[in-house]
């Protein structure tokens, strides 16, 4: 059984900001879990990267050369990371733009991430619980994200033993 889930933008911008959650992300991969993004979510970090950046390396105390660097190495590392996710543009999920609507009121700009969820089948990882926690649909943390790289990892590591066993 594979398992899906969707991304929001605020994890996907965490990511890039930090190791931590890059590392969440990438051990999910690793575990065969499958990374899914609403083209609204990419467009989201695409806009909204640059300026955490610079307020992230200015808190710093970075130089104007610092931030130049800094905003291009981000840039680089959102650029390849893309590449290892599935974004879906609207096509694939405009069918249930009425109901995801209907279930994230509260913030009208999420309904993407609810509707591919709904299209899916899948759960959303997002530490936007407060909002996205009440859509109806599974929804994933990072603390529970990480149970759940803990349990797919050992479940990984006892189905490669049990294939290496010796078969005397």
């Amino acid at each position: 059984m594979t398992l899906n889930l969707v991304v929001d933008a605020n994890m996907l911008l965490a990511a890039i900001r930090g190791e931590r959650t890059l590392n969440r992300l990438q051990r999910l991969q690793a575990a065969k879990v499958l990374l899914n993004v609403a083209m609204p979510m990419k467009e989201e970090v695409d806009e909204h990267l640059p300026q955490l950046i610079e307020k992230m390396l200015k808190g710093l105390g970075a130089n104007e050369e610092d931030l130049k660097t800094g905003l291009s190495r981000a840039w680089m590392l959102w650029q390849e990371y893309q590449e290892t996710l599935t974004i879906f543009e609207e096509t694939a999920y405009r069918n249930f733009e009425q109901m995801a609507r209907r279930r994230v009121p509260h913030d009208p700009d999420d309904w993407p991430c609810v509707a591919l969820a709904l299209a899916l089948g899948a759960s959303i990882f997002t530490d936007n619980v407060r909002h996205l926690g009440r859509s109806g649909i599974g929804v994933w943390d990072s603390s529970t994200v990480d149970v759940l790289i803990e349990e797919l990892e050992e479940a990984l590591e006892q189905q490669k033993t049990e294939g290496y066993k010796n078969p005397e």
